[in-house]
């Protein structure tokens, strides 16, 4: 490109000496810039509505997530849960612990009515009372304490309900042998007495 430059013919505030080239590169330059900046303002543009765009996809995503409390409340409601239903089962064992020391008493009753026969074979079905109760309760402990902890491991999975009753159909299973047990040993005592 061969440049001309401009005879002085009249004074320029920008060019007062007239020695400007023809065509003037500051309006070329300039108008370069001007669509430059305006591509770069597009694209900007662009970028910011993209982002604009991704952060209320995420606002959106993260609304639809349980916050902390929501989760903490839900835990401890379940464990709310958990408390009452183990606590409601201690109770029923001290129940079913109570009818079986009930039903044991009126087996010493009856075995003290079968001492005026034979003494020798009322101690020997105590002693062998004694220890079916004594492993049936240790049994029933470890049942317990077995039940206990599984009733918190299954909670998390969504089983506690059909295990839990497993257990407490076991447990009542054991009392009702126990008890069983004694009353056939005490009657087998006054039949072979």
């Amino acid at each position: 490109m061969v440049h001309r430059i401009r005879k002085p013919s009249f004074a320029d505030e920008d060019d007062p000496v007239g020695w400007r080239p023809i065509p003037d590169p500051t309006i070329l330059t300039t108008q370069q810039i001007h669509r430059e900046l305006g591509a770069l303002r597009d694209i900007l543009e662009a970028r910011l509505e993209a982002s604009d765009k991704a952060i209320v996809l995420l606002q959106n995503i993260a609304n639809r997530q349980p916050t902390v409390g929501e989760v903490v409340a839900e835990m401890r409601g379940r464990f709310g849960a958990i408390e009452v239903e183990l606590v409601e089962r201690e109770k029923r064992f001290l129940r079913i612990t109570e009818d079986s020391n009930r039903a044991v008493d009126a087996a010493l009753i009856t075995a003290k009515e079968a001492v005026n026969k034979s003494e020798a074979n009322v101690t020997k079905t105590i002693d062998g009372i004694s220890t079916l109760i004594a492993s049936g309760a240790k049994s029933q402990d470890d049942k317990v304490n077995d039940l206990r902890d599984r009733v918190t491991a299954i909670e998390g999975r969504g089983q506690a309900y059909s295990q839990g009753f497993g257990w407490i159909a076991t447990a009542v299973g054991i009392v009702a042998a126990v008890v069983g047990a004694i009353v056939a040993v005490f009657f087998k005592g006054e039949i072979g007495g």
